[in-house]
């Protein structure tokens, strides 16, 4: 067992070497052990096949010498065998990259198939995209190595294999592993209102592929997002973004566990200081501008705040100031 300092606010723990079959069992050990035992201080904590994240909140990180025996312990301890959740998901097995997986295991298609819908796979953590699964279980011969050039979008759903694990898009998005075929199972439902049903498989859980001949033509793990049918007016209009912007919160910290990213803007001091002075809420979204070249319009008379390191030309640092219609600023 190996404790880290992880930035001013978190320790890593690594308590195994590989990601086999007792690691996975000593990563539940620890989660139990965090359900037990509620740490002063901590946002959250996230597993992976061999490590476990401890995150707390600015100023509460507690001292080695208290955490590393309480992890030791929880480690040595024999809790209740849990009993895991059991998902079945239907795949269509027609993927681009089942020849690829045949010719390396020098198997036929059709025994890849067999061997990869036939195998108990263990969810040992959620990652890469929000419940993104990583499984852990998948039959030696189908070890794939992941393709040298990853695809530019991979659509939702896809079933995969990278490296020695195995796992389901759960979002469209870039992505280098072995496509096998496709689920019609939505992994990650945004606009769910908790928890339970945004994300439909969890840590611990055991998963197996049904194959199926076809799937609904309708997945809803295509599901897009659609607009509001009436666009809000704003206080500005983009013309042009220069190098960067972006439009961030405070983002969601303490879901990381689930594959989330905290996000939220790479300046929160300068966000919250824009904030105060225009007497928003703290957690309201601001514009954040990357380097130079944004020039924006303003389309009602309003107050705008412009805030971070430098000031701009003839104004105070962290200033606000009114606007008019019309008005184009230019960084």
């Amino acid at each position: 067992m190996t404790l880290a300092r992880y930035g001013p606010d978190a320790w890593l723990l690594r308590f195994a070497d590989s990601a086999d079959a007792a690691a996975f069992a000593l990563a539940r050990r620890l989660v139990a052990g965090l359900g037990r035992q509620r740490l002063a201080g901590l946002v959250e904590g996230v597993p992976a096949f061999t490590t476990l994240l401890l995150r707390f909140e600015p100023g509460q990180t507690p001292e080695e010498s208290f955490l590393r025996p309480l992890l030791a312990g929880w480690l040595r301890d024999e809790v209740v065998a849990e009993t895991p959740r059991r998902v079945e998901l239907p795949v269509c097995y027609a993927g681009p990259d089942l020849d690829r997986v045949a010719e390396h295991s020098g198997l036929p298609i059709a025994e890849v198939i067999a061997r990869h819908a036939a195998a108990n796979y263990r969810v040992h953590c959620l990652g890469f995209a929000p419940g993104f699964p990583y499984l852990g279980g998948l039959d030696p011969r189908l070890i794939t190595p992941r393709l040298a050039s990853p695809r530019p979008r991979v659509p939702a759903g896809s079933v995969a294999i990278g490296g020695e694990h195995t796992g389901v898009y759960s979002l469209a998005s870039p992505g280098g592993w072995n496509l096998l075929g496709r689920t019609s199972e939505t992994l990650f439902e945004p606009r769910a209102d908790s928890l339970e049903t945004m994300f439909r498989l969890r840590t611990g859980d055991t998963v197996r592929f049904r194959p199926e001949s076809e799937l609904p033509a309708a997945s809803a793990s295509e599901t897009a997002f659609t607009a509001p049918a009436t666009t809000p007016r704003l206080g500005v209009r983009i013309l042009s973004a220069g190098v960067g912007l972006g439009l961030q919160d405070l983002g969601r910290p303490g879901f990381a566990r689930f594959g989330v990213p905290p996000g939220g803007a790479m300046d929160p001091t300068a966000a919250a200081w824009a904030n105060r002075l225009l007497d928003n809420l703290p957690a309201s979204a601001v514009l954040e501008l990357c380097l130079q070249g944004q020039r924006l319009e303003v389309l009602d008379d309003t107050w705008l705040a412009v805030t971070g390191s430098a000031a701009p030309r003839g104004r105070d640092r962290n200033s606000a100031f009114r606007v008019r219609t019309g008005d184009v600023l230019e960084f």
